[in-house]
């Protein structure tokens, strides 16, 4: 009966264990930003990201919103990354906080394939 009681406890341990640290995720930033056209909008610039070993371009979090980088444009960057979900989603859908682990690489290029802004 303990072992059974154990068992049952074990999945909610680890999810309470597993908010206290970040999930290590791997980007590549393209060398220009995604520019919102609305131009009221509070996160206008945002990264054009590939996730991982994605091959696909998607628009991805605002700039600035990586604690501990400093984005220039005109460089492609592979980053680790720390990302933080966020329990309580903020009207601008951001649902993790991202902190620079390591600066993985930093060229100077013209990223290619990107979508048309």
């Amino acid at each position: 009966m303990k072992r059974l009681f154990a068992l049952l406890l074990l999945p909610l341990f680890i999810t309470a264990c597993g908010k206290d640290r970040p999930e290590l995720v791997t980007v590549t930033l393209a060398s220009r930003l995604w520019v919102d056209p609305d131009e009221t909008a509070d996160d206008r610039y945002r990264y054009y990201v590939k996730w991982g070993s994605a091959m696909e371009w998607t628009v991805g979090m605002p700039d600035g919103s990586i604690a501990g980088f400093e984005y220039e444009q005109g460089y492609e960057w592979l980053l680790k990354l720390e990302m933080w979900p966020v329990d309580d989603v903020p009207g601008d859908g951001i649902s993790a906080e991202y902190k620079l682990k390591k600066l993985l690489s930093k060229e100077r290029k013209e990223s290619a394939g990107l979508p048309v802004n």
